[in-house]
């Protein structure tokens, strides 16, 4: 999804402040090398987000479950269920279909005992006064709300499930944020391919590698100098 300039302004208002001019010369000349790195790749290419379906479901359950080895196998046959469950597309609706199917586990719906970890995230939103899928879009959108469902912030635990900064980053993609970068393996080790970071240093904290990704994207389009 190519953001509109106000939004792309927004980025850089929100880096401008979180960082002082030499962290953020450094990040963004860490950006410029990723974005040089990237276009030497062979068969390397931008694609468009794909439109997300208007489903609170769906997102919480993605959300859940994502921390799952292999998404395709394990979460994507649950995701596309609910996805069908039209009562479900709202919090109060999901928060009805999870304890239903605590009452009546036989359903298709499986969540290998998840569910308390979901209604967990559902009324962790209804309490934000959050309903319907807009009203989560609206609400993600700022960093503080998105700090704010960190497990540290927020208390949201069960088992192994836990919010941390890359699960919190990508509840904003399911949600269709331009902006969200849930920073994954995958990401690391390309930035490290790039010589941007070392698989053995801590030489940029979680959100300053996200930056570096962020502003890579942006590269694509504006190439207005941050400072």
């Amino acid at each position: 999804m190519k953001p509109s300039q106000k939004q792309v302004n927004i980025l850089y208002h929100s880096l401008q402040s979180r960082y002082d001019n030499a962290k953020l010369k450094r990040i963004s000349n860490e950006a410029n090398v990723f974005a040089n790195y990237l276009n030497t790749l062979s068969g390397f290419t931008t694609i468009d987000a794909p439109h997300e379906v208007k489903h609170v479901g769906r997102v919480i359950v993605d959300g859940v479950l994502q921390l799952a080895s292999d998404w395709n196998r394990q979460v994507g046959g649950t995701v596309r269920y609910i996805t069908g469950v039209l009562s479900a597309a709202t919090v109060s609706g999901f928060i009805s279909f999870v304890q239903q199917h605590q009452r009546q586990p036989q359903t298709q719906f499986k969540v290998k005992n998840r569910e308390t970890a979901l209604l967990m995230v559902a009324q962790f939103f209804a309490g934000k006064g959050i309903e319907t899928f807009d009203s989560l879009y609206k609400w993600l959108e700022p960093e503080s709300n998105r700090d704010s469902l960190l497990t540290q912030n927020s208390g949201l635990q069960w088992g192994v499930f836990r919010i941390g900064n890359k699960t919190a980053d990508y509840f904003r993609g399911l949600v269709g944020h331009w902006d969200a970068v849930a920073v994954d393996r995958g990401i690391r080790e390309l930035l490290a391919a790039a010589k941007v970071i070392s698989k053995f240093s801590n030489k940029y904290d979680y959100k300053e590698i996200r930056s570096i990704v962020q502003l890579t994207a942006v590269s694509h389009f504006d190439s207005r100098p941050l400072i």
